[in-house]
């Protein structure tokens, strides 16, 4: 396994700027210093579920477009929280599922196809900083949207309190009736 080339993913997948763009590169990172024959990255749906987000190599039988979330493997993944060997009664059967964790929430996985040797506990212990460095990656772009967000709203709000202060500066005071004038 190349793991240079994962510790350097690892290390910069943070700077990357857009969500899609950070699954692509996971799997297609993992996929060329495994050498599996697929890769296969999922993140979650309203309805519970998980979906295909990017996938590198080619499945014999395809790989599920989404995944249930009472399949046994994320019952697993939520109850352990690292990654495992999918159980044979999982449409994952057989792979290394990695999840991305972040605060003790699963907020994806990773999908490796299963080796012709299995990895050793080096190989996985990295296999998983890989995927918690994904997780991590989503963290910050999500803190990142927050933050523009939070300074488009500022701007709105100064800007709303600038026409707040010139229509009250442009309110003129009442003119003082003057005793003994008419007013017609």
């Amino acid at each position: 396994m190349m793991r240079t080339a994962l510790l350097a993913f690892a290390n910069r997948v943070h700077f990357v700027e857009d969500r899609a763009t950070v699954v692509e590169r996971a799997v297609e990172e993992v996929r060329r210093a495994t050498g599996a024959a697929w890769v296969a990255a999922y993140t979650p749906v309203d309805e519970g579920c998980v979906t295909l987000a990017a996938m590198a190599g080619e499945v014999a039988l395809g790989a599920p477009d989404e995944i249930d979330q009472d399949d046994p493997a994320l019952v697993e993944l939520r109850s352990e929280r690292s990654l495992l060997d999918a159980p044979a009664d999982s449409v994952l059967a057989g792979g290394l599922v990695l999840p991305f964790v972040v605060a003790g929430r699963i907020t994806g996985l990773l999908v490796v196809a299963p080796p012709a040797d299995p990895f050793s506990s080096a190989d996985r212990a990295l296999l998983g900083s890989v995927a918690l460095a994904v997780g991590l990656a989503f963290e910050v772009l999500a803190v990142r949207a927050l933050r523009r967000e939070a300074i488009y709203w500022r701007g709105r709000a100064e800007s709303a309190q600038r026409e707040l202060e010139a229509v009250r500066g442009r309110r003129t005071a009442p003119t003082p009736m003057r005793v003994g004038t008419d007013l017609f």
